[in-house]
């Protein structure tokens, strides 16, 4: 199931059943491309032909239009990102139904790596955004705040569960990349959480 080419209600449906395609991996790259979506369309309201009081700045409107471009390409890239990790989601169920269990364990630990993988790469993804978030809600349209908000909620929940599946995933056998990573994901949920709902 495509979170890139399905319905919503289709891919929630098969979050929604006992199989691992899509999984909670998917679903933290989905949150994120929601988060995404909103930083888009908040910085997209901060512009000066919707925002009357949007500063006459140059430098100002660089910002505000580089924060919306980049929210754009975030949003496509988390989706393939849930594509990919729905993909090494699913290889769990058939690899853990081995019989000889030699090959089945060399098998889980192949997708637990690529599953560590795909966890890593939707948490740093994630990290392009609370700078930018930051920036809307001190100088964005204030009518956005809530907004903002929102996208700071869903932000969270992507950065947590990429940090929790890296985690399960990669057991003890993380690497000092992963480890680096899994830092960077805790600074970041700090700073989120010590902003106020709607600052």
């Amino acid at each position: 199931m495509s979170a890139r080419d399905s319905r919503l209600a289709d891919w929630t449906a098969a979050l929604a059943e006992p199989h691992g395609d899509p999984g909670g991996g998917a679903a933290s790259a989905v949150m994120l491309s929601m988060a995404a979506a909103l930083t888009s369309m908040t910085a997209g309201y901060a512009a000066a032909e919707r925002f009357g009081d949007a500063p006459d700045d140059a430098e100002w409107e660089e910002r505000r239009g580089v924060i919306e471009r980049r929210a754009r390409k975030l949003r496509a890239r988390a989706l393939e990102l849930a594509d990919a990790d729905a993909a090494v989601s699913g290889a769990f169920a058939p690899a853990y139904s081995i019989d000889d269990r030699r090959e089945r364990e060399e098998a889980v630990a192949q997708v637990s790596a690529a599953a560590t993988r795909t966890s890593q790469l939707i948490g740093e993804a994630a990290l392009a955004l609370p700078d930018d978030l930051e920036w809307l809600a001190r100088h964005g349209n204030p009518a956005l705040l809530a907004d903002v908000a929102v996208a700071r909620s869903a932000l969270r929940g992507a950065l947590c569960g990429a940090r929790t599946n890296l985690t399960a995933d990669g057991g003890d056998e993380l690497t000092a990349d992963e480890r680096a990573s899994l830092a960077r994901f805790d600074e970041a949920i700090a700073r989120l959480d010590a902003r106020t709902p709607t600052s």
